[in-house]
């Protein structure tokens, strides 16, 4: 057998392993496919399709570290084997794809292993600083004990001990190989293989939604991404993929499945990001999830404000964006704001029921002083956690009696309303531990505690 048919033969049987391993699911299957599909490279580097399938894997390894520097490390070898897949196969849509992705993962990586890094720097010194506190009142002390002690017999003495760590643990270093690959990731540089991805050949509507997606991720992430190209993208296949996703949405969004509904909004947005109604819909999405802390809801204020602004912008005439974006406001207790948006959007429309609503609900709120407002506030958010405590725990006979579920509690008094409400002493006003509280209720609360601060 030659030489190059024995190779041959590894890489196959490398690759068919590295798939194997891959298709567990599992961190342990795509790290083994990562060794396995490395070694496969290293015999047939001029094989982009085992770049490819490395790089995947390292995003794999990547999504589900935790450690920020082992994160940032995984997502910058997912980069590197992109890269070099995209260098031999320039026209392979593919690798562009996994390209894209492990630049976007990689963006956010970096900036909390950044962040780490200061944190890290920071612990150190200060733990430099006891340490040195810690040896300087040893000194003091010996010198008080000076001559108070008896002399220590020649052999007896002990060796000096290293000053205690105090448990800090030692800096996860990423390689400096790696650095190049962690620098050259950005936003800008993740739009830019999206759009080779889509000029390239074979593209499958797979890959183009992918590619899609990723594009409308960087817009949601606040990078403005080429207007001139993306008012083409409408044109694709006459707007019908955009059309039938807003129809999916629309239908989830009557139905009260507001996460399913936010998703297929998305999808249509991929297609046509320059639709208004699209970002009043999804803002209305993510202020139903906050609002209610639906299950994949609660702390959608901020996208729901970010969608409602991106509306506006669009539409400056189209009254029912003030809305959303007077009720995003809202529910992040900005309520002088709320108010001035719901005022913006009547000088649209005088007779919006809606807007006239908005405006009644956030006047209330502005009514009261800056104390009261900022208690009404953290009143509601404890609200909502409660009632999220409570849909959670709702599967589990917490109470013990008749009925089944799930016993942890066996013959506890009160119940889950027990449990949720006993939890009002926690922490200085509690995890809200008044879960059916009424807002007149509430109101009189927050005016009590903010006349007492």
């Amino acid at each position: 057998m030659s030489a190059v048919v024995e190779t041959a033969d590894k890489v196959a049987a490398l690759k068919a392993k590295g798939n194997a391993s891959f298709a567990l699911g599992t961190r342990e299957g795509y790290t083994q496919a990562a060794s396995e599909f490395s070694s496969a490279a290293s015999l047939d580097p001029s094989n982009h399709v085992l770049l490819s399938n490395l790089a995947a894997a390292q995003l794999e390894i990547g999504r589900a570290e935790w450690d920020a520097a082992g994160k940032v490390t995984a997502l910058a070898k997912a980069l590197d084997a992109a890269t070099r897949c995209c260098d031999l196969a320039p026209a392979w849509p593919k690798g562009w794809v996994r390209r894209a992705a492990a630049e976007f993962e990689l963006v956010a990586a970096r900036g909390e292993w950044e962040k780490r890094k200061v944190r890290d720097e920071e612990r150190a010194e200060k733990s430099g600083q006891e340490k040195t506190a810690f040896v300087d009142k040893l000194e003091e002390v010996e010198d008080v004990t000076e001559g108070g002690v008896e002399d220590v017999q020649e052999g007896d003495e002990e060796e000096d001990e290293e000053p205690d760590d105090f448990g800090i643990p030692a800096p996860v270093v990423v390689p400096d190989t790696l650095l190049p690959a962690i620098s050259a990731a950005s936003l800008l540089a993740c739009e830019t293989s999206c759009r080779a991805g889509l000029a390239a050949d074979s593209l499958t509507p797979a890959l183009v939604t992918q590619l899609l997606a990723r594009l409308q991720a960087l817009r949601d992430d606040g990078h403005a991404t080429a207007e001139e190209e993306d008012r083409k993208l409408a044109e694709l296949d006459g707007g019908e993929a955009a059309k039938a996703a807003k129809g999916l949405g629309d239908a989830a969004f009557k139905a009260k499945n507001y996460k399913e509904a936010a998703a297929r909004y998305t999808d249509s947005l991929a297609r046509d990001p320059f639709n208004h109604v699209l970002y009043s819909n999804r803002s209305a999405c993510h202020a139903a999830l906050d609002d209610t802390w639906t299950e994949g809801g609660g702390g959608s204020a901020d996208p729901a404000l970010r969608d409602a602004e991106r509306c506006v912008q669009l539409k400056p005439d189209f009254a029912k964006g003030y809305g959303r974006q007077s009720t995003a406001l809202y529910l992040l207790g900005r309520y002088a704001e709320a108010e001035t948006a719901a005022r913006a959007g009547l000088a649209v429309d005088s007779e919006s029921a809606a807007l006239k609503e908005a405006l009644s609900r956030a006047s209330l709120e502005t009514a009261e002083s800056d104390a009261v407002q900022a208690q009404m506030f953290k009143l509601r958010q404890e609200k909502k956690q409660s009632a999220r405590l409570k849909q959670m725990l709702g599967g589990m006979n917490l109470g013990g009696g008749a009925g089944g579920g799930f016993n942890v509690f066996g013959g506890g008094a009160g119940g889950l309303e027990g449990i949720i409400g006993g939890m009002g002493g926690m922490g200085g006003g509690g995890f809200g531990g008044k879960p059916d509280m009424s807002e007149q209720q509430m109101r009189q609360m927050a005016r009590a505690m903010a006349d007492a601060q």
